[in-house]
């Protein structure tokens, strides 16, 4: 039996069934499918969505939370709620909900997801009330849900959602009238339980399936297509008080006896009864509470629009009871309706900010524009700054401007302005509007424009005086106890100290907002904290602490923002060079270039180049290093990129060229400028160095560089500068100076190099870590881990497509499953991996970019691009997991094979000139490996007819035993011709 969400209200209620209600085998079958990932059903009024997913709720053996969404859900706080208050229905132990924002929210609800055993389907019905405002955040959720959790939706349309996107990416399926009209079967099934005697063949052909169509036509024998004729019959057939009364329902989408009450108008008795019996489209809630479908509710709309003066009235009920609900938005469309100005004024002036602060523009704009006009000031201050947030900036600055000419603007609207200001670069502008409005502002106006103001004094330099701005912001938030606040005030204070080098203190602060935000479920802002906050744990030598930490960051980033990727692998790479694991560290700054590029952040870039030279500098590759100095040189145009990071690593560009003058001249810059306490302290080492070699090093100097040194270890700041380091450190130990550059004892070190996990694919799979094997847990994980290796990343559906041959058996599902957790284990204890080995992330799974895995077919592959063609060559292409019989591993086997006949060219046209005797080598490799292949044998022979004539005749006598004992055939007339053209002596 499954288990269904009952939180006491209708709206996150299953549907009951129908007593004559068909049951949808075909679209049941598609929605139960155990790999099916999340699915939409997207189609008109009729097509029975809800019905099709309350028969499958109340059929699976999965757990359904179900929520019927409404008009109001389209403000973010109401659906927030409604989704939390669903969600605790089945998740035991969930909690209040300790979020801020959705998106907040949404990672938080799928970390509580990730610990459930169960299966989840999380229904939403009625979607397209949300589509619009929240489809991004639908489609994160799609993305975070952990694997075996699913997102079903129904709707009449998803525009706002990125269904084209995600259904590109197989994160999602798509059921429309194609499926979910009836079948002759279903409608057949409907006929009989109905004992109706139309004609079957001709219901079919009028109603082309559409269900509300058969349905309202059993009705009448007539069978007309015309649902809204339909209907008119049903309800002409009604009590004329009933029929009477019924409009003023119409803006009802539950219906029960409570209606008389709300509506002051006494409803017949038993009246529910009579239109159901009536074959009016009523779907039972449970409780005494029906829903009309809204091809009904539609039709008794029209009616009403017909009486002006009772459906003023009646808007003006919905609105009332919308307030009551919490529901404001649909409050002011209703007061619209109900020619109340005045009533909508005063909902709006209540949850206009609320829009404002949750950044719902585009459903604060639509809000705006129903006022019948003229609006208040304050009320198209809001429509405006609307504007400008949804792309129609002219228009709200235009309106921004003239309020400000006219002296109507708030500090709401200056803070709109600065905001603008900002983002077209005009940090004067910016710092006038913010200084205008604070003149005018109060409350949360006046903390969001100091924001502003210290803001626009950080990118003019003016960094004392923005410092000054963020103290006041975070001494009156602690005064209010106010600690997202606080924690806001915090991030942007860390940065006026940041360009202050004031480094603890921004530790500190770091470390304080860091400590607010995870308090208060808030990991997407905390993220970039912790990312900031690993740098600060490496300088201090807390290396293990910070490569916990780094791990955690990276599997949050891969899972809801991959945004900061780039920067924490850099922040690894780093680490790794710490280690003296300069291999895994150019596999880091790998991952991190494929990030940028992937998710198209140029400005990342410039640290890129700055990380590659110091990797490429500390390990002597000169040239690499050059390359890297000349790209990073080229993408550091911007000037705040050319004072404050530039400096050093063109210092040690000129250091290696033996240039002194000019690495003293830029490594002073970078001692006295650079915002990084990083760099100013290798710039610091490395200017006592040049002096040390002119003979001019102060023993002041030596002093101010140990007491900057204090609480931090050397070895992680000067991981990259051994090199020019060893006479300094050398000439301090002779002199017996204290400092840490001789205390720390930082000495070359042979490469760390971190355990590598080698994937082997003979004939069957194998893995090793050096000379241990490792013992694959399950049959079928050798087989996953090959394919993650081979085809990177894929779908749930991909893998089942590929390794159970498409079956969607639900034992196959639940294998996979524990494939995978087996799987993740194995290589966490394989390879001492703190993070997660093998994410599923945005509906994909893959291997983690910075886990040590290889695959022998592909290091072969490579290899030989490379020209050593002797692995490629050993590998026996028929024999490859031979076991395995899928489409996928011939694929496999025939990307190998063609490499190995593009080697077999390229031996015999390159390396066979240049070195016959290797040539000879390779080639007779693979015959012995391949000995049924007659490529390689005709290879050797042409071969050997051009470097060692005397051998071809045998290798050609080995070449005709093979295919008479393998084929019962001889060689070919041509392959003879053209043999004997190049010489070959047949006897």
């Amino acid at each position: 039996m499954s288990q269904v969400s009952f939180r006491g209200i209708a709206r996150t209620t299953v549907p009951r069934a129908l007593a004559s209600e068909v049951i949808r085998m075909e679209a049941l079958a598609q929605l139960s499918v155990p790999d099916r990932p999340s699915v939409v059903l997207l189609a008109p009024s009729g097509y029975g969505k809800t019905t099709l997913l309350a028969q499958y709720a109340r059929n699976t053996t999965r757990t359904v939370v179900w929520l019927s969404l409404g008009p109001g859900d389209e403000e973010v706080g109401t659906f927030k709620k409604n989704l939390h208050r669903a969600l605790q229905g089945v998740l035991d132990g969930i909690g209040e909900d300790p979020t801020g924002s959705l998106m907040d929210f949404l990672d938080w609800s799928a970390e509580r997801l990730a610990q459930e055993e169960r299966s989840i389907d999380i229904v939403l019905d009625r979607v397209e009330h949300v589509a619009r405002t929240h489809g991004t955040a639908l489609a994160t959720l799609i993305g975070l849900l952990p694997e075996g959790h699913r997102l079903l939706m129904a709707g009449l349309d998803l525009q706002g959602f990125p269904l084209a996107r995600l259904t590109a990416s197989g994160q999602i399926d798509v059921l429309s009238t194609e499926q979910l009209r009836f079948t002759a079967q279903e409608t057949g099934q409907l006929l009989t339980a109905r004992a109706s005697s139309l004609d079957l063949d001709q219901l079919m052909a009028t109603s082309e399936g559409w269900p509300v169509s058969i349905s309202l036509s059993l009705m009448d024998s007539a069978a007309q297509v015309d649902v809204d004729q339909l209907l008119r019959d049903a309800l002409e057939q009604l009590p004329e008080e009933l029929q009477a009364i019924l409009p003023e329902l119409a803006l009802f989408d539950e219906w029960g006896d409570e209606l008389g009450e709300l509506l002051e108008s006494p409803l017949p008795a038993a009246w529910l009864s009579i239109l159901r019996r009536a074959g009016l489209p009523l779907t039972p809630l449970g409780r005494g509470l029906y829903r009309p479908h809204m091809l009904l509710l539609k039709l008794l709309e029209k009616q009403l629009q017909r009486a002006p003066e009772k459906s003023r009235r009646i808007h003006l009920v919905r609105a009332t009871l919308a307030v009551q609900e919490q529901d404001l938005s649909t409050a002011i469309r209703h007061a619209r309706q109900a020619h109340r100005a005045d009533l909508m004024e005063l909902y709006a002036q209540e949850l206009f900010p609320t829009l404002h602060r949750q950044r719902e523009f585009k459903l604060l704009e639509e809000l705006a524009v129903l006022h019948p006009g003229p609006p208040p000031a304050w009320w198209e201050e809001f429509q405006a700054i609307a504007r400008l947030e949804i792309g129609e900036g002219d228009k709200g600055l235009a309106q921004l401007e003239a309020m400000r000419q006219e002296h109507k603007l708030t500090g709401l609207g200056f803070a709109a302005l600065a905001l603008q200001a900002a983002r077209q670069g005009d940090f004067e502008g910016q710092l006038f509007s913010a200084q205008q409005g604070l003149a005018l502002a109060s409350g949360s106006s006046q903390t969001t424009l100091s924001m502003q103001l210290a803001s626009a004094l950080i990118s003019l330099e003016r960094f004392r005086e923005g410092e000054q701005v963020t103290e006041k912001l975070i001494s009156d938030a602690q005064a209010q106890r106010n600690q997202l606040a606080e924690a806001d005030a915090l991030n942007m204070h860390q940065y006026t100290l940041l360009m202050q080098r004031r480094w603890p203190e921004r530790e500190a602060a770091l470390q304080r907002a860091r400590t607010i935000l995870l308090a208060h479920g808030q990991q997407r802002k905390a993220l970039q904290m912790e990312a900031e906050l690993s740098e600060v744990l490496l300088r201090q030598g807390r290396h293990e602490e910070a490569s916990l930490l780094i791990s955690e960051c990276i599997d949050l980033a891969l899972r809801t923002q991959p945004i900061h990727l780039p920067t924490l692998y850099q922040t690894l790479a780093r680490y790794k060079m710490i280690r003296g694991d300069w291999e895994g560290a150019a596999q880091s700054l790998h991952n991190a270039e494929d990030a940028i590029h992937r998710l198209k952040l140029p400005v990342v870039l410039p640290f890129l180049y700055a990380n590659t030279f110091d990797l490429y500098a500390a390990t002597g590759e000169q040239v690499r290093a050059r390359q890297a100095y000349e790209q990073l040189v080229e993408h550091t145009q911007r000037p705040i990129f050319r004072r404050y990071l530039l400096p050093l690593f063109t210092g040690i560009h000129a250091l290696d060229a033996g240039d002194l003058a000019s690495a003293e001249t830029h490594l002073n810059i970078a001692a006295q400028e650079s915002v990084e306490q990083t760099h100013t302290l290798r710039a610091q080492l490395l200017l006592m160095a040049i002096q040390q070699r002119k003979g001019t090093l102060l023993a002041e100097q030596i002093e101010v560089s140990r007491q900057a040194l204090q609480g931090l270890e050397i070895t992680s700041i000067a991981y990259a500068d051994q090199r020019h380091l060893a006479a300094l450190r050398q000439f301090l130990t002779k002199q017996g100076v204290q400092h840490p550059l001789v205390s720390g004892e930082v000495h070359p070190e042979e490469p760390r190099q971190e355990e590598i996990l080698r994937v082997e694919v003979g004939r069957k799979i194998e893995a090793w870590v050096g000379t241990r094997a490792v013992k694959l847990p399950l049959a079928k994980s050798g087989e996953l881990l090959f394919w993650l290796l081979w085809r990177k990343q894929g779908t749930l559906h991909d893998i089942l497509n590929d390794l159970w041959d498409g079956s969607r058996d639900p034992k196959h599902h639940e294998y996979f499953r524990v494939v995978v957790r087996r799987l993740r284990q194995m290589l966490k204890e394989a390879l001492d991996f703190a993070g997660d080995p093998l994410p599923y992330s945005q509906g994909t799974y893959s291997l983690q970019p910075e886990l040590r895995v290889v695959l022998n077919l592909q290091e072969a592959i490579k290899a030989a691009q490379q020209g050593d063609y002797e692995a490629l060559l050993s590998l026996p292409v028929e024999g490859l997991a031979s076991d395995i019989t899928a489409d996928w591993v011939d694929d496999v086997r025939e990307t190998v094979r063609r490499d190995q006949l593009y080697a077999l060219g390229e031996i015999e046209g390159q390396v066979a000139q240049v070195q016959p005797a290797q040539a000879v080598a390779l080639l007779k490799l693979a015959v012995r490996t391949q000995p049924t292949e007659g490529e390689m044998h005709l290879a050797l022979i042409r071969t050997l007819l051009s470097v060692q004539s005397s051998e071809a005749g045998s290798a050609f006598q080995v070449y005709r035993s093979m295919l008479e004992r393998e084929f019962g055939e001889s060689p070919t007339v041509d392959t003879v011709r053209q043999l004997r053209s190049l010489g070959l002596h047949m006897g």
